[in-house]
């Protein structure tokens, strides 16, 4: 079960439905997630908030807490084994970013009324997220951050499904093997370019090596072999990895900064 946070809340806002919805759409166009039982977004007497329900799977998670990189499962595996777990999320990531998302039903996941883009839809969400987190409180990093990103906007970009949380740690993984079983965590989907996914994975298992000081394990193929699976899987050509690699650190900065508080 997925419950509505009723207390101190990560997001200004949750759309369970559109968790909901993207999970029960994606099952059927070959993308491995939870069976969706029930949705509940009316009735707040049973759990006290909006939830929804999923089937059981089973299988394991990339540690954050440990990052995976310090211990844990995905530590002791051999490196061809860690290879594949790294491998197995870049290509579950590449498969939802070939989706005819449009054809299959995704539409609410463009807001028109935020912009014209996915990009600039996202842009105006995260203008008003920081002013949420930042409460009033200068953020002179991430402030000069988006002021570099404002003015080197991408142009020209493929139009996908965005995953917006895509890392190994939001993947179940067969309980005794490397198969990714399910994609979990669709609360940050939009649209847009999927180098941004891309980005976001990079940058988090950056964050879980270089950031706090442990060793890349040694099984994870490098970022440049990465991304020339990448362009491989989906048959685009990645151009605009340094905007998205910003991004990526300007929203997690703006994440982890509420999260702390």
């Amino acid at each position: 079960m997925r419950i509505q946070p009723t207390g101190f809340a990560v997001f200004p806002e949750y759309d369970m439905r559109l968790q909901y919805d993207c999970m029960r759409l994606l099952e059927p166009a070959g993308v491995p997630v939870p069976r969706m039982v029930w949705l509940e977004t009316d009735d707040t007497s049973v759990v006290g908030a909006p939830f929804y329900v999923l089937g059981r799977v089973a299988g394991r998670v990339p540690s954050d807490r440990p990052p995976y990189p310090a211990d844990g499962w995905v530590k002791e595996l051999a490196p061809t084994e860690q290879a594949r777990i790294w491998w197995g999320g870049i290509e579950s990531m590449a498969k939802i970013h070939r989706l005819d998302w449009r054809a299959l039903g995704f539409g609410f996941v463009d807001k028109p009324e935020l912009g014209r883009t996915g990009l600039d839809q996202q842009m105006a969400f995260y203008e008003r997220y920081l002013g949420f987190a930042a409460r009033g409180k200068p953020q002179p990093t991430v402030e000069a951050a988006w002021e570099w990103l404002g003015k080197n906007k991408p142009v020209d970009e493929p139009d996908s499904l965005v995953w917006g949380d895509a890392r190994i740690g939001n993947i179940i993984f067969a309980p005794d093997g490397t198969e990714p079983v399910a994609v979990l965590d669709w609360e940050m989907v939009t649209h847009g370019n999927g180098e941004e996914d891309l980005a976001w994975a990079i940058f988090l298992d950056r964050h879980h090596t270089e950031g706090i000081g442990v060793p890349k394990l040694p099984g994870f193929p490098s970022y440049a072999d990465t991304i020339a699976r990448y362009e491989e899987l989906t048959g685009r050509a990645v151009r605009w990895q340094k905007f998205y690699t910003v991004f990526a650190g300007f929203r997690f900065a703006v994440i982890m900064s509420r999260i702390a508080q």
